[in-house]
């Protein structure tokens, strides 16, 4: 029962339907199956749409239910990308071209390639799907830990493809839920993309954008008739032009120094943020509602490193908590294809947030200050009593060293007066 309730659910979501599951295609059967996609392509953008709305639906249920932040304020948020596995080995569109009419294609077809890192030595390429994630962060930097860092936005997406509208697409039905979006942290793999993917659309919705930038768009990036964008914020045009490449700085000393050499350039570039800030203070410049900052804090300012860091480790910490999300994997596999597997990664968010939720509870419900009042580690000498025969003097040798037969550790007890610890 359970079995078909789940089908019939996902059947009308299922933007990749195929004749069957249980085997694998030969080409010729794969070709027809994407034949007739194309001829119901109109049903089937609905039914992608479709399962993007259900799945947010149930995410900000329980976002709601769990009552954790305040619905009349906006909600912040860390927007980026975890890979699923498709479970199967994939085929690569080479290896495709080479079958034949009655070569098998992969268990999995609609998946695609996913490359860690395409350029360096540790490349590592990987087959399944993008899960787009929106993890949930306090709206102030100064207590990170107001709220629990669940999930509450989904939008699952091909490897590298398309994960700009669909990060897009999902924060639209977070907004739609209440109060809005607040700030919203991105990485600079977002920033690369062109602006109407989703730079604009988040412009649109108000947010309060913190973000990174890829080397190649720092420094200067758009000049008009009343200012020029540097780093993500509008300045007069006369900004000088030691200050204009503070961005590019900061990105060069991220490697390859010894460690004392970038804190003594951070601190310098430091600096510059801060006269950078003081120029605008004081030359502000003509207002221009067409113009509107990227950032909505001065790149690489303090209050920027702090939205941003509490927004990179909201992140981490979602991803060790799904690392315990451990799904049963023995037996054969019985659901597949794109939406049902991402049917399931749906799920496995939900249990994971509910054990985040679990611990955040607990956290606040134990006690935060010590009311016990703990002895000094170390006696003073000048207390201890010269008569007193159990006196640990430190003139007082150790026990000799004593060795384990059973496990052939050895250790130095000693004497019975010293407080354990010290």
């Amino acid at each position: 029962m359970v079995d078909s309730a789940t089908k019939s659910l996902i059947a009308v979501m299922d933007a990749f339907p195929s004749s069957t599951r249980g085997r694998r295609l030969t080409r010729h059967e794969w070709e027809s199956v994407l034949a007739e996609r194309a001829n119901i392509s109109v049903d089937l953008e609905r039914r992608c749409k479709r399962f993007v709305v259900f799945a947010n639906r149930l995410l900000g249920a329980q976002h709601k239910s769990a009552a954790v932040s305040d619905p009349r304020d906006g909600v912040s948020v860390v927007v980026d990308s975890r890979f699923r596995g498709a479970g199967v080995r994939g085929i690569g569109q080479r290896r495709m071209n080479a079958l034949t009419e009655t070569g098998r294609v992969s268990f999995e077809p609609d998946a695609g390639y996913w490359n860690r890192d395409s350029t360096g030595a540790g490349r590592q390429v990987r087959y399944g799907w993008e899960d787009e994630l929106a993890v949930l962060i306090s709206n102030d930097p100064n207590q990170p830990r107001a709220v629990p860092n669940i999930v509450v936005g989904f939008n699952p997406h091909l490897p590298g493809s398309g994960f700009a509208a669909a990060a897009a697409e999902m924060l639209q039905h977070i907004a739609d839920r209440g109060a809005g979006l607040d700030h919203v942290v991105l990485d600079c793999a977002y920033m690369a993309t062109r602006p109407e993917a989703l730079r604009t659309p988040l412009m649109n919705l108000g947010a309060k954008l913190v973000a990174d930038y890829p080397t190649h768009r720092l420094g200067v990036q758009a000049v008009s008739e009343s200012g020029i964008l540097v780093d993500g914020t509008w300045y007069a045009p006369s900004l000088p032009v030691h200050l204009q490449g503070v961005g590019r700085e900061f990105a060069r000393i991220r490697g390859g120094a010894a460690l004392s050499d970038r804190l003594e350039a951070v601190k310098v570039l430091n600096l510059k943020v801060t006269a950078r800030a003081e120029f605008a203070r004081q030359h502000p410049r003509d207002s221009d509602a067409g113009d509107r900052d990227e950032q909505y804090y001065p790149y690489k300012s303090e209050r920027w490193n702090k939205v941003y860091g509490l927004g990179r480790g909201a992140f981490e910490a979602y991803a060790a908590a799904s690392a315990r999300t451990v799904p049963n994997t023995s037996g054969r596999q019985r659901m597949r294809g794109a939406t049902a597997q991402a049917f399931l990664s749906v799920l496995e968010v939900i249990g994971t947030n509910a054990r985040i939720l679990q611990d955040f509870r607990a956290a606040q419900q134990r006690p935060r200050t010590r009311t016990e009042v703990f002895p000094p580690l170390m006696k003073d000498r000048a207390a201890q009593t010269a008569g007193d025969p159990l006196a640990c003097p430190s003139t007082r040798p150790r026990r000799s060293v004593l060795s384990c037969p059973a496990f052939g550790a050895t250790t130095t007890h000693p004497c019975s007066k010293r407080e354990v610890g010290n």
